[in-house]
């Protein structure tokens, strides 16, 4: 079980080739101005830890249920032996 981290950025580029923009973290909504495209890798860097309302699951909770093998004639449509 994992969460997700979401970021809006917008890019503006003029006529001379120079670029600017703006991020947006959505749920903090922490957001930066920047000029460098770097400051965005830094940004969502320190933004990627869990969210202050995550709870993550206990042992039991995020185990994966074990499923049987599969043989050979798992396609047949005809019950596995036992």
């Amino acid at each position: 079980m994992g969460y997700y981290n979401t970021f809006v950025v917008r890019i503006w580029s003029d006529e001379q080739g120079s670029s600017r923009g703006h991020i947006e973290h959505v749920l903090t909504h922490d957001n930066l101005v920047f000029g460098d495209p770097m400051a965005v890798v830094e940004f969502i860097r320190i933004h990627l830890g869990p969210p202050p309302s995550f709870i993550p699951p206990s042992d039991e909770e995020g185990k994966e249920e074990e499923l049987p093998e599969l043989g050979p004639d798992a396609l047949t449509g005809e019950p596995p032996d036992v």
